[in-house]
């Protein structure tokens, strides 16, 4: 019976062990490339004596992500099977992290293997809408300045919510490993700028909440959230950050003489163009899994919430064949100078065009508040949320130009929205199933 039990256990963790081969396999012949070179290079110059005099100089002189650097540094200068590994490992734990995070109520039997296969399936493919950036800037370089700080958010928010949240700490190695995995993840995320955006409005969300609700916040959250203004004052002070932004507005002309309404608009364009016309498989599936999913909770009565897939994928297609010329028109209204940089005549047709998707989306969300209820309801909107605003942000970086890495977070949120829809969905259908069978 023992047996049986331990196979079964081990049966479930098959797509988390074929999805960590497949990440080997396709890394297995990779070198190091751009910016990876250049920090294995960096201490073997004579411009510094140690890692110490480098961190100190990069923090004056270019960027404030000092933790980040120093674990490039130390990467790239092991033996590449190391960095592969833990690359591969990384992707593995954000499937398994994802599906022990975003857990339903419903039971069934194979559940495990079934949300498991989901959330590898979902990493795979948000492991290829990064791959230009990955493969472009560093295999090692972008993964730990994106891929791992959506790792490390999870695992952040996932000891959140299972040991502070539930109070499960009962040992002193308890204590110190989840108190050291909390403080650490936390650093890392805010060393990112994106990231310190996404912790800071995570905390004054769970803060404001639970003091409406008047509900006890453990001191801890009190602290964490203390440090989070701490990572945003090294950030926001460093001489290195505001000396990078003014040699990368050298490549965007007019770009420090740009208001605050245009850069938002810029990164709008960007948001809206990433949807229309880049051919984006995760932007596209997100749309797509929305609308289904809004089709089946509401008994297949409403498909209002397929328009903006529909409208999407057929621009998209029209983009890439250029039918009609169009992707000239697109790129032209969809521009790096902002959306409201085109002619008036288009800006209105497109502008029409996002009102309706727009409209569809939060229709959709309201539908699922109706049909799912608040909760689910509210972590894909404030996930969605998380997303866009990132993505808006962009704008205000002179390397928007370049705007590939940039959009990870985004893809990220979009993977987390799409496994909370296809699993509940699929849960719940299985769960409704079973139940019959057994009446």
């Amino acid at each position: 019976m023992n047996t049986k039990i331990e196979k079964s256990k081990f049966i479930q963790y098959i797509p988390f062990i074929v999805l960590f081969l497949i990440f080997i396999i396709i890394q297995i012949n990779l070198k190091p490339v751009a910016d990876d070179i250049w920090f294995y290079n960096i201490l073997r110059t004579n411009q510094y004596d140690n890692i110490i005099e480098f961190l100190i100089g990069r923090y004056y002189n270019w960027s404030s992500r000092l933790i980040i650097e120093m674990n490039i540094i130390f990467l790239v200068n092991l033996p590449d099977i190391i960095w592969k590994s833990l690359n591969s490992l990384i992707f593995v734990l954000i499937a398994y992290l994802t599906s022990k995070f975003f857990k339903n109520k419903y039971s069934f039997k194979n559940k495990n293997i079934i949300n498991y296969s989901i959330a590898s399936i979902l990493v795979l493919i948000l492991f290829f809408v990064s791959y230009h950036a990955i493969s472009t800037c560093g295999w090692i370089t972008v993964p730990l300045n994106y891929i791992w700080i959506i790792f490390f958010l999870l695992l952040h928010f996932y000891l959140l919510k299972e040991y502070i949240s539930k109070e499960k700490l009962k040992t002193k190695s308890q204590n110190i490993i989840v108190y050291f995995l909390l403080f650490y993840s936390l650093i890392y995320v805010c060393n990112h700028e994106q990231g310190l955006i996404i912790f800071f409005i995570i905390y004054l969300l769970l803060i404001s909440y639970n003091l409406i609700k008047k509900n006890r916040i453990h001191n801890i959250i009190y602290l964490l959230g203390f440090l989070i203004l701490i990572m945003g004052s090294i950030s926001f002070f460093s001489p290195g950050n505001h000396a990078r932004s003014l040699v990368e507005a050298r490549y965007f002309p007019g770009f420090s003489e740009f208001g605050v309404l245009t850069k938002v608009d810029i990164g709008l364009s960007s948001l809206f163009r990433l949807f229309i016309a880049d051919n984006n498989l995760i932007a596209l599936l997100f749309l797509l899994v929305f609308g289904i999913y809004n089709y089946f909770i509401s008994k297949k009565t409403r498909i209002i919430c397929l328009i903006p897939f529909i409208s999407c994928f057929i621009l998209n297609l029209l983009v890439y064949f250029n039918i009609f010329n169009i992707s000239n028109l697109v790129f032209k209204v969809n521009s790096n100078l902002g959306f409201f940089s085109g002619e008036l005549n288009q800006i209105l047709i497109f502008g029409i065009l996002y009102l309706i998707i727009l409209i569809c989306l939060i229709y959709g969300l309201f539908n699922i508040y109706q049909h799912r209820g608040l909760k689910i309801s509210c972590t894909i909107t404030i996930l969605l949320f998380l997303g866009f605003i990132n993505s808006i942000l962009i704008g205000f970086a002179p390397s928007s130009t370049s705007r590939g890495r940039m959009f990870i977070f985004l893809f990220g949120f979009l993977y987390f929205v799409i496994y909370i829809l296809i699993s509940d969905l699929i849960d719940s259908k299985m769960n409704f199933k079973e139940l019959n069978n057994k009446s």
